[in-house]
């Protein structure tokens, strides 16, 4: 049977199921694919990613992938030279979220803290650092999933959060669309900015302390 590949375009990962965009043969516009057509299990689906499928149709008479499995970038590069490996997610207009405005006020806070001498050594230096780091390990976990690559654990995505480098995560998570939908990693994301705000906290308690 002629097998296709396709770009997950939309994906409703606590239902299991979204819709591929047809590369190898744009006719296929929009094909179903539930979490069960995989051939073997691996790594949760996301937008953005390249499947090879076959076609087949649901009771509905609706165009459905069956035995999918991830294609890596230099395959889809061998059949369509123009498309790319990795991109981020579509560009959207500004929108307001109250999460910018904690942003605004823990950095300001930081660095009043900073000037006064408030905090330990160098600390503003390494959570700057970390922040860089973060941003590139959340593009690279992203890449990988498209890509069925190893990926990074989410521990460690989530330990980096907690070390400070949890405002840069979010500009990641939204920039790549990485880890935006799925649960419970969004609750342990802000548990991880609870627990750097109270490692911090402590840090200045300590300084004054001693």
């Amino acid at each position: 049977m002629a097998r296709y590949q396709g770009r997950l375009i939309e994906w409703h990962d606590e239902q299991g199921y979204g819709f591929i965009q047809g590369i190898s043969d744009p006719k296929h516009q929009r094909v179903f694919l539930h979490i069960s057509a995989f051939e073997r299990s691996g790594p949760r689906p996301i937008e953005g990613c390249v499947v090879e499928y076959e076609l087949g149709i649901d009771d509905q008479s609706r165009p459905q992938a069956r035995n999918v499995r991830y294609v890596k970038a230099k395959q889809v590069f061998s059949h369509n030279p123009n498309s790319q490996p990795f991109s981020s997610a579509p560009k959207k207009r500004f929108a307001w979220h109250p999460m910018y405005l904690a942003m605004l006020v823990y950095w300001v806070v930081l660095f009043v803290t900073a000037a006064y001498g408030q905090l330990p050594p160098f600390t503003l230096l390494v959570i700057m650092l970390v922040n860089s780091y973060c941003y590139w390990i959340f593009y690279q976990d992203k890449k990988a999933a498209m890509q069925g690559d190893q990926r990074i654990s989410e521990q460690h995505l989530l330990l980096m959060c907690a070390l400070g480098g949890w405002t840069a995560a979010w500009f990641a998570m939204k920039h790549f669309h990485h880890k935006t939908q799925k649960q419970p990693f969004k609750q342990y994301y802000y548990l991880s900015i609870v627990a750097h705000i109270a490692l911090l906290a402590f840090s200045v308690f300590m300084l004054r302390v001693f």
